[in-house]
Parts: structure tokens; C-alpha cells; sequence
């Protein structure tokens, strides 16, 4: 839901941190989102998801993890969200995403139309190496460019050199 699959994604679409910075709370709606992420959706049903963090808290202060004087005032706290959109059109290598996303949702093969599979399998093979080599071209020119800048730099601070 909203692009938040795992923790770590789900830590920052909701409340902008990572999960090691998630207060007890943050952390207890995102647990209780697991039973039905679109029914407790904070974004969408604040009030309802707010109800069912309640619910994780009284369960964690039952395990022993929290204080019944904590769980309380937790209770007690609204749901307060920092939500960010997160999106696999926004970043780098959008179009490198994209196109490894058709590889991974293409359809498995039908044996009477293997051919037209496997040819549709070798385009994308095709597609992928360019974009290998497109990426291994750029980082070997941007080395090769860096090599040449610091051997310009060496080479220059060496004639200041000789020249004092």
C-alpha cells in the first residue's frame, strides 16, 4: 500500500525516519497495519488505525515488552504522520527500474507459443546487456576521467615544483 513494502520503506512513507529511529508508537501502527494494510491505512483511516495501534500496544504491554503505565499514556497520543510518497518513478536508474520491472512480471511461457516466448526473452536479454554496457561505459569514462584529472593535478603541482 502506497508503494511501502517492508519496513524500512514503510518507516519513511509514514513518518520520514528510518526504523531504527521509530518511536514505540510508529512502530506499534505499523505492526498493526499487517492485518489489512488498506482497513488500516493511517492515511486513509486515521481514527481506525489509530484504534488498532491501541490494540498492538495493549498487546505489547500483555507480553511484557512495555509498562502498563506506558501503554496508557501511548494510548493516550495521537497518530501523527510525516507521510512521504514514495515512488519507483522518482530516483535513480528510473528507466533501468521500469525496464527490470517488465522482465519480472512478464508472463511464463505457454508451450504452443514457446517461440514467440523465447524470442520475446532473447529482446530482453538484448535490452538488458545495452544497458550493462551503457552503465560499465560511464563508469569507465568517468574513471578514466578521474584518472586524468588526478594525474593533471600531480603533474601540475610537480612543475609548480620545479619551478621554485
Amino acid at each position: 500500500l502506497n508503494n511501502a513494502v517492508g519496513i524500512k520503506t514503510a518507516a519513511f512513507t509514514y513518518f520520514n525516519c528510518t526504523p531504527a529511529d521509530l518511536k514505540v508508537e510508529e512502530a506499534a501502527t505499523l505492526v498493526g497495519m499487517c492485518k489489512n494494510p488498506s482497513l488500516y491505512n493511517p492515511v486513509r483511516f486515521n481514527e481506525r488505525s489509530r484504534s488498532r495501534r491501541n490494540v498492538v500496544l495493549g498487546q505489547m504491554e500483555k507480553a511484557g515488552y512495555i509498562t502498563q503505565q506506558e501503554a496508557d499514556s501511548l494510548k493516550n497520543l495521537p497518530l501523527t504522520l510525516h507521510y512521504n510518497r514514495v515512488d519507483h518513478k522518482e530516483g535513480i536508474a528510473t528507466y533501468f527500474r521500469e525496464y527490470l520491472r517488465g522482465v519480472m512480471t512478464a508472463k511464463k511461457p505457454v508451450k504452443s507459443d514457446y517461440r514467440g516466448w523465447q524470442m520475446q526473452q532473447s529482446r530482453h536479454k538484448r535490452g538488458l546487456q545495452r544497458v550493462f554496457q551503457f552503465v560499465f561505459d560511464a563508469e569507465d569514462h568517468q574513471t578514466t576521467r578521474y584518472l586524468q584529472h588526478d594525474h593533471s593535478q600531480s603533474s601540475a603541482k610537480q612543475q609548480d615544483g620545479d619551478r621554485q
